[in-house]
């Protein structure tokens, strides 16, 4: 238990202070100078590299936690973008991305009868405008048993908050198999991930804004569209199981990589 509180201190002690470094000054902004509008591909890929790093991943293995169980924790997952596109340069508040999206995340999940379980989920980049809300419903197919591993099906669904003039949600539809092996449980999954991405009233780059201080009119501005993105993606990991701890670890591979650990407490 001794070393199961220390890891539950390191994780929270880089949930509350790595952040605050990482990431500060680093909102998602949409000023309308020439310079910095995005043309409607940009939009799509800062739209497909924002929604595949807020996905709600496995973060677990397939089996249930039956009706009894249940699990409260969080994880941090480092989500890799290219900090030289010019998307992530425009889009980023002070114009200079890090290589990397540090995202904690609170989550709870609770088995119920017929082998469902639930799950919900909020996280919150520190000092950035980026939150985002989550709900998942995951099915077993089969439960782990002496040979058998454990399948389930997975859906889940999020929604991006605090983004000034832009509204994002992410559904993720999933098959997952694990299975336990002492207090080791590797698990795997591949998921089709939705994004449906939508600007209020943001110019595009094929606006031509006027010199100032004159000011554009309505009418010569031209804005961008909705972009919808589907991508699949694939996840292993594994999670340790530590009588009332779960600690697990995973990657998720699509556009881009996204490694994540996890610590829940539970039944």
């Amino acid at each position: 238990m001794k070393r199961s509180g220390a890891i539950f201190f390191f994780i929270t002690v880089v949930f509350l202070v790595h952040p605050f470094y990482a990431c500060a000054g680093k909102d998602i902004t949409f000023p309308v100078l020439q310079n910095y509008l995005l043309s409607q591909d940009e939009f799509k890929s800062l739209s497909e590299d924002l929604g595949l790093s807020l996905n709600y991943n496995l973060l677990g293995p397939a089996s249930n936690l039956g009706w009894t169980g249940f699990e409260i924790g969080g994880s941090l997952s480092f989500a890799v973008i290219d900090k030289n596109a010019s998307y992530w340069r425009k889009a980023i508040q002070d114009h200079n991305p890090p290589s990397y999206l540090l995202i904690p995340r609170l989550i709870i999940r609770k088995g119920l009868p017929w082998g469902i379980d639930v799950g919900v989920s909020y996280l919150h980049i520190p000092n950035s405008n980026i939150s985002l809300v989550g709900a998942e419903a995951q099915y077993a197919i089969l439960k782990d048993g002496i040979v058998q591993p454990a399948i389930s099906l997975r859906g889940a669904y999020s929604s991006l908050l605090g983004v000034k003039e832009l509204s994002m949600q992410v559904i993720d539809v999933s098959v997952a198999i694990s299975k336990k092996m002492l207090i080791f449980e590797p698990y795997a999954g591949i998921a089709g991930v939705f994004i449906m991405s939508k600007p209020d009233t943001i110019p595009s780059s094929s606006t031509v804004l006027p010199t100032p201080p004159a000011l554009p009119t309505p009418s010569s501005l031209v804005y961008l569209k909705e972009a919808d993105v589907s991508e699949l993606q694939g996840t292993v990991g594994v999670q340790l199981d530590l009588t009332i701890a779960r600690f697990a670890v995973e990657a998720a591979f699509s556009k881009i990589p996204v490694y994540s650990v996890k610590l829940t407490f539970g039944l």
